[in-house]
């Protein structure tokens, strides 16, 4: 039985079954097991019925590697683990109907750091959620100053390119830097009704690894704009 792109809705439950099936795929990538178990966590965290708001599929990308792929149905919002990371949903609020409308996944990495997305109902402007966000920085972190450059100027410059990408038009974001090493930022965006945000936190200068991961978020929300992203850079780099 080969696995190209495993889908699941809540049938995480029944990974012991198929983890004691005789299983080529399991025998050639046992990342598959790991990663459904991570998922099976994460789920686990959540209550019963928020479990139908959320989907989760392990794709393969280029050179075999494998990630865990959780999706708020709703919001689109993507959470992306790999097999060295922990995952958790978290359900903020729910709407009248019982249905999950403020969510969040929590991704800690032993490499890149932790990011925290968030997809909830707007009530309010995306500047207002960009003030608030900033405020919470700085009041949590003693010493927090803002970085003098700008986080968008820095993804709109990838592969020594200039170039704003489709998918991450409106973001507004701010990295600022602590005074132990730490580095933490927030980008946040809309979608529709939906307000999407990103938090990321690590320690050292690890590039712009936080910028690459929110373009890897929006090319997946908005795969249209993401095509015209990819046609444009190919002919960008004639």
């Amino acid at each position: 039985m080969k696995f190209k792109s495993i889908v699941i809705r809540f049938l995480l439950y029944i990974a012991p079954v198929l983890a004691a099936l005789p299983s080529v795929s399991y025998a050639k990538d046992p990342g598959i097991k790991v990663l459904m178990e991570k998922g099976k966590v994460a789920f686990d965290a959540i209550d019963e019925a928020s479990r139908n708001s959320f989907t989760i599929s392990f794709p393969q990308y280029p050179g075999n590697v494998r990630f865990g792929k959780i999706v708020h149905t709703a919001s689109g919002l993507v959470c992306e683990f790999g097999v060295n990371d922990e995952v958790k949903l978290i359900v903020f609020g729910k709407d009248a109907n019982n249905v999950p409308d403020d969510v969040g996944c929590d991704i800690v990495s032993p490499i890149s750091g932790t990011r925290t997305f968030y997809a909830f109902k707007a009530k309010g402007t995306q500047k207002e959620y960009f003030d608030y966000a900033k405020l919470a920085i700085i009041n949590r972190f003693e010493g927090a100053v803002e970085d003098g450059h700008s986080p968008m100027d820095d993804l709109n410059n990838l592969f020594n390119i200039k170039y704003e990408w489709e998918v991450t038009k409106g973001t507004l974001a701010a990295v600022y830097s602590v005074p132990n090493g730490m580095h933490t930022s927030v980008w946040i965006k809309s979608k529709g009704d939906w307000m999407i945000k990103m938090r990321y936190t690590t320690y050292g200068n690890i590039g712009n690894t936080e910028g690459f991961v929110w373009l890897n978020e929006w090319k997946q929300l908005e795969p249209d704009n993401a095509l015209k992203d990819d046609a444009n850079i190919k002919n960008l780099r004639k």
